[in-house]
């Protein structure tokens, strides 16, 4: 087992005193900003996705019991209506949870998302997007090299502010 602490001894009044130190520990480093995607811009699409695919689903078993001539009770039909709204609200709920555990910290030098992280001067492409959902709640995705921010509130600030960052970290890089 290492030991990485040390001994000092120091003299008061002439009695020895000896102090034990262990290792000094560093501080982390804070993040610059902290960008959390709109949980709502997930969680409606994905519940509209949810229910729209239990529909067709139903339908594609309405037509299959139409052809042989049967018909489903008003009591089955109440359930499998349960069973997806059900489906769709834990759906939902896993998507919400996800959602909330997801932040893109920004650093003086780098973005990380989870494990993932991008260093500012290695960066090869950047670009911002936005689709349907997107443009409803103002939020889009940015992509830099392979870490996509997705559900990004404030895209064109937050874009242009993650720019200025790499600017600014590839000029002090430069400078080294």
């Amino acid at each position: 087992m290492a030991d990485n602490g040390y001994d000092i001894t120091l003299t008061w009044w002439e009695s020895p005193v000896r102090i034990r130190a262990g290792p000094l520990k560093t501080m982390q480093e804070l993040p610059e900003h902290t960008i959390k995607p709109n949980p709502v811009r997930i969680v409606l699409p994905s519940f509209l996705t949810t229910i729209s695919l239990g529909i067709l689903f139903y339908i594609g078993i309405a037509i299959n019991v139409y052809l042989l001539n049967m018909r489903i009770p008003g009591t089955i039909n109440f359930l499998i209506f349960a069973v997806m709204v059900l489906l769709a609200i834990i759906q939902s709920l896993l998507s919400y949870v996800q959602t909330s555990k997801t932040a893109y910290l920004v650093y003086k030098n780098r973005i990380q998302a989870g494990s993932d992280y991008v260093m500012f001067n290695s960066v090869q492409t950047i670009s911002e997007s936005k689709n349907f959902f997107d443009s409803l709640f103002g939020t889009g995705t940015i992509k830099i090299n392979n870490l996509k921010m997705k559900s990004v509130p404030n895209i064109e600030q937050t874009f242009n502010y993650i720019k200025q960052l790499m600017q600014y970290s590839r000029t002090q890089y430069n400078q080294m």
